[in-house]
């Protein structure tokens, strides 16, 4: 019951006063990253289709979000991939999640000069991953 109380206060740290690559956990903390992956497109994506997304995820979860850009919402064909995998719980700040993504989203646009094609499609690959909460008393300070 313990490691659970502390795994709760964990996820209601992740990613919600400033996104959380899991490569900053990566050395810290076990994470069973082999959870099927899943996806959702965006046509034209704002800030409350982030909201939903987050809202929908389960509240004792920790995920791990990829996002991406394609010109079509087809995963066989080209895509970028905006950033590495984030984590995020039903309790990551939304706000700072759009931020995130539109930011890289635009500094890709730029990057690849790809200012005057159609808008392309937003896709978060995403799994549920794991951990050993008990590394948690040892390796996390919630403060």
């Amino acid at each position: 019951m313990k490691y659970m109380k502390l795994y709760k206060i964990f996820l209601k740290t992740i990613s919600v006063n400033d996104i959380h690559l899991q490569s900053t956990f990566k050395k810290q903390i076990f994470l069973d990253k082999s959870a099927k992956s899943y996806y959702m497109t965006y046509k034209d994506y704002d800030t409350e289709d982030l909201k939903d997304f987050i809202n929908d995820l389960d509240s004792n979860g920790l995920y791990s979000v990829i996002p991406m850009i394609s010109m079509k919402s087809c995963l066989n064909k080209p895509y970028i991939v905006l950033s590495p995998s984030i984590l995020v719980s039903k309790y990551s700040n939304y706000h700072f999640l759009t931020y995130f993504i539109h930011k890289k989203h635009m500094e890709t646009i730029d990057e690849f000069d790809m200012k005057n094609i159609e808008k392309p499609v937003l896709i978060l690959k995403y799994k549920r991953i794991f951990m050993d909460i008990t590394q948690l008393n040892r390796k996390y300070d919630p403060i």
